[in-house]
């Protein structure tokens, strides 16, 4: 009875203590790691140990830090941060997956010492001293000379000119100078009336670079199908400056410049991208999804149906039968298999279509899915946990024997 009681006045005390940290039953194999950090969109990886930034382009004068934090299969118990090198900590609430957002305001000319702690409900911590980062607010007016590049390779490639486009680009370039030149001249044989606008939503600077965090729309020609396409979005650039004039360093997916050649202009990918950007195939086609070409010789006798995971035609016996692939497409309607569902995605082009067009909105489990197959229509489908989407891209209408073309983009 005596060492019952002493363990209850023992978890008595540790109960009533201020500072009693909940996490200390238990124990962990997995490190606590921060997944990603940005202090106004700039990433900390890229930013060096300091990172300056700039009054001007501080949206409501707040500096916005947002990150996620990991400890295996273990939940994170709590999130701080210092801004005055440890000296004290201030809470911040982080969502069930560690993700958390922390925002204040800068004195100009102050420097704030940045370091995050996060720690998991087993007592483990990150290794805060890798997370140290000294922010600076300066009143230097670098917006104008960004935006001063940043229009003329707009206008240089709104208009096609690949001579004055790669003159803003660095020697440095980390995607390869020469191979940023070829995949231009590519988008230009590729592509006719590119209409671009952008609006600088962030400018920092560290490990002496730039860093430009802009939002895009843009409008293209395809002259390889004739049709127009269209996407926008959030992206990157990187510059170095070089005699006080700032070169294109580096440039994040989604592009906005070399679509032909993603895999060695791109370094790196915008965090939390969801958007459908567009790029080019070696055809010069927009690369947005898989081509498939469905060939009856008597839409009366079999049904031509698809299977969305493997890719795999099939042709079944009679009209509007569809028991092993997940759809079947005839000239005037769009069936699918039981277990299916489909949606009608209007307004896109499969290119333009998002996961959020698919997980939103209501679905249907009746047949005909579809009655309307003429080019352009967008259709969205769900099979298990899965989402496709299709754009119709040729249809013949031959009866009983058709051609029709479809595009298939999975989610």
């Amino acid at each position: 009875m005596k060492n019952i009681a002493n363990i209850l006045i023992t978890l008595a005390l540790l109960a009533g203590t201020a500072n009693a940290k909940w996490w200390i039953f238990g124990k962990s194999a997995d490190d606590v790691e921060i997944k990603y950090l940005t202090i106004n969109s700039v990433s900390a990886d890229e930013s060096g140990k300091k990172i300056t930034l700039f009054k001007e382009t501080l949206q409501d004068g707040t500096v916005k830090i947002k990150g996620k934090a990991k400890a295996g299969k273990n939940q994170i118990g709590s999130v701080r941060i210092s801004l005055d090198d440890k000296a004290t900590w201030q809470e911040v609430k982080a969502a069930e997956n560690g993700a958390f957002e922390f925002f204040f305001t800068p004195e100009q000319g102050k420097k704030y010492v940045f370091l995050l702690e996060a720690t998991d409900t087993t007592g483990k911590v990150n290794k805060v001293d890798e997370t140290r980062k000294e922010i600076e607010v300066s009143a230097e007016n670098i917006r104008g000379k960004i935006t001063e590049v940043l229009d003329a390779m707009f206008e240089a490639y709104n208009k096609e000119d690949a001579v004055r486009f790669i003159s803003y680009v660095s020697e440095n370039f980390a995607g390869d100078k020469a191979f940023l030149e070829l995949a231009a001249k590519k988008d230009f044989n590729a592509l006719n009336n590119i209409n671009m606008r952008y609006t600088i939503s962030n400018i920092a600077s560290g490990s002496g670079k730039i860093f430009a965090s802009i939002t895009f729309n843009r409008m293209v020609f395809v002259n390889k199908t004739g049709r127009s396409s269209t996407d926008g979005g959030t992206t990157e650039f990187v510059f170095e400056m070089d005699g006080g004039k700032p070169l294109l360093y580096s440039m994040k997916q989604p592009l906005v410049f070399g679509l032909s050649d993603a895999d060695n202009v791109a370094t790196g990918e915008v965090i939390g991208n969801t958007a459908s950007n567009l790029e080019l195939d070696e055809t010069g086609d927009l690369n947005y999804g898989t081509s498939v070409t469905f060939s009856n010789p008597d839409r009366s006798s079999y049904t031509r149906t698809y299977i969305f995971l493997d890719g795999s035609l099939e042709s079944e016996n009679g009209f509007a039968t569809v028991l092993i692939g997940d759809i079947g497409v005839d000239i005037m309607h769009i069936w699918i298999k039981s277990g299916v569902e489909s949606k009608v995605i209007s307004g896109k082009s499969l290119s333009q279509v998002t996961l959020a067009d698919l997980t939103s909105g209501t679905w249907n489990s009746t047949n005909p899915a579809a009655t309307d197959v003429s080019v352009g229509k967008v259709y969205g489908f769900k099979v298990g946990s899965s989402y496709y989407a299709i754009e119709i891209e040729s249809n013949n209408m031959g009866d009983p024997s058709f051609i029709i073309k479809i595009r298939v983009k999975s989610f």
